[in-house]
């Protein structure tokens, strides 16, 4: 599931204020409210517009870094600090991948070696200059691992399908609880209100 996808899910608005600037065109937010600031892998911001122009002929140099990109790898920011940002959706792609469980390992030991080998791998993504050997040994560990990863992940998809239908028959039960409580306040509300007879 993306980052994006979760935050929408979970109603997380994007992040955006009013001093936002696009670097490209100088538009303000402060004179165009509806002005839209979209990030890229590189974790650059161009405006909605900016992205279109430059993108809407296919892949083309990011303005700030010159790494090639395509219109499509933009995505709306969801955090003030960018280096959150990036951590966040680092993190999300490596669990989609690295999606083992406690009960996939022989011992407690073996399980926490191989947590703190995913880590070793989410810190070298961010700070290391090492990004070309991470991703030799992602795609080795995916290679490796295929029919596991994709039976993690059908695994994690039908408990999140449970845990939604399990929050949705929640909800349910609490409205109907609600309305049973408020048509016995009416009816007392109504008994109240009823002349009494001597």
């Amino acid at each position: 599931m993306s980052v994006l996808h979760a935050a929408k899910k979970q109603d997380i608005p994007e992040f955006f204020s009013k001093d936002d600037t696009c670097p490209e065109c100088r538009s303000e937010r402060y004179l165009n409210q509806s002005m839209k600031l979209l990030v890229s892998p590189c974790y650059h911001e161009l405006c909605e517009a900016c992205v279109h122009r430059t993108f809407e002929a296919g892949p083309a140099p990011c303005p700030v870094c010159h790494r090639i990109l395509r219109m499509n790898e933009y995505y709306q920011r969801i955090f003030e600090d960018l280096t959150v940002e990036n951590e966040v959706r680092i993190r999300a792609r490596m669990a989609m991948t690295y999606n083992k469980r406690e009960g996939d390992f022989k011992s407690l030991k073996d399980y926490n070696d191989y947590l703190e080998m995913v880590e070793d791998l989410v810190v070298r993504q961010l700070y290391g200059d090492d990004t070309g050997e991470v991703e030799y040994v992602i795609e080795k560990y995916k290679r490796e691992n295929n029919s596991l990863i994709e039976k993690n992940q059908s695994k994690q998809q039908r408990e999140e399908n449970l845990h939604s239908l399990y929050a949705k028959e929640e909800r349910l039960r609490k409205q109907k609880q609600r309305e049973e409580y408020l048509k016995i306040l009416e009816e007392e509300e109504r008994e109240r209100r009823m002349p009494r007879t001597a």
